[in-house]
């Protein structure tokens, strides 16, 4: 629970930072009718620009982006045994499953209520990661269980199948200050894994595990660097506290073993990420870059194997096992402000 302390402490300063931007706003908007100058918004000397963007000094309107992710999935912690031998020698472990990085999107949507106050509404997508081996294993083998399982499969091609599905949706307020913006607010993550070990076409097993997180989030975005026309390098970062409702299942169908375990915990998630981004016109962006997103205290299927005991004669889950998760890979995109 070492992670606890540190989490918070890094959403207390955030925390600190927007609530002082917000009141730094507020003080200088009441003395004037907009902190964005409206020759800002739409300088005089460019004729692709909008008139309907700009009113009462303030700046207003939508953005909206759409990229294009191809993310790699990778584990953190060590390597455990995930079949063995009658005499707990390991013969495939968690770090033999192999995921090729998988595609996806996340589309977005900002309302900027005019004079540095907005909402944003974000949902991402990735396409299931799957792990898929057929690997003729020695005799006597068995799903690497504490305590034992009390059967082994004689020589036998073993088919391992292990996919992965994450997604999420993000409710935020924006609060916005000169090239860095402040956002705060409400996120959902599903995390939803099963792994199969299958023996033959009736002795199989199988591992589920399924996070709903619920959390607060902090994040700030902004620009680093301009040319002073059309082309500039940001970057944002976010983080939050969740509540991960998690439940594990194991199977054995063919002997008929099935069992349950949730619980409630608390989970960390953090995401960062840095771009490039060159206006076409004054409405249109395009955007290429590299994002991070790492999950703890998720419940993940193959963790689970060593979790769940005597698959005859004592299947249950002796708890649900903590891991960590990251996502890190390219994305490209387009975002269109109105």
């Amino acid at each position: 629970m070492k992670r606890l302390p540190l989490a918070l402490l890094l959403l207390i300063t955030m925390a600190a930072t927007a609530v002082a931007n917000d009141h730094f706003m507020e003080a200088d908007n009441a003395g004037h009718p907009g902190s964005c100058d409206a020759n800002d918004c739409c300088p005089a000397d460019d004729d692709l620009c909008l008139a309907d963007q700009c009113f009462e000094g303030c700046c207003a309107g939508w953005t909206g982006s759409f990229n294009y992710l191809y993310l790699w999935r990778e584990t953190t912690g060590s390597d455990f045994p995930i079949l063995e031998t009658i005499g707990n020698v390991p013969v495939y472990t968690s770090g033999q499953f192999d995921f090729d990085p998988e595609s996806g999107f996340d589309i977005s949507a900002t309302y900027n209520n005019g004079c540095d106050r907005g909402f944003d509404i974000r949902y991402m997508w990735l396409a299931p990661y799957t792990s898929r081996q057929a690997v003729f294993i020695a005799p006597q083998t068995r799903p690497a269980t504490d305590p034992d399982t009390s059967l082994s499969i004689p020589n036998e091609t073993w088919d391992i199948r292990y996919e992965s599905r994450v997604q999420s949706v993000e409710l935020l307020r924006r609060c916005e200050c000169d090239r860095v913006d402040f956002t705060y607010g409400f996120r959902y993550i599903n995390l939803d894994e099963a792994l199969q070990l299958r023996a033959s076409n009736v002795v199989n097993f199988t591992y589920g595990a399924d996070n709903d997180l619920y959390g607060f989030q902090l994040g700030t975005d902004g620009t680093f660097w301009d040319n002073g026309c059309n082309f500039r390098l940001g970057g944002f970062a976010k983080a939050g506290i969740y509540a991960n409702d998690r439940q594990v299942t194991s199977d054995t169908p063919f002997f008929g073993r099935r069992v349950d375990a949730n619980d409630t915990d608390v989970a960390f998630v953090g995401e960062l990420g840095l771009h490039a981004q060159y206006d076409v016109t004054c409405c249109l962006s395009f955007q290429a870059g590299y994002q991070l997103l790492f999950l703890d205290g998720v419940a993940l299927a193959a963790n689970q194997v060593p979790n769940n005991g005597d698959m005859l004669d004592n299947p249950r889950p002796v708890n649900v096992s903590n891991a960590s998760l990251l996502y890190h890979g390219l994305r490209v995109g387009l975002e269109y402000r109105r």
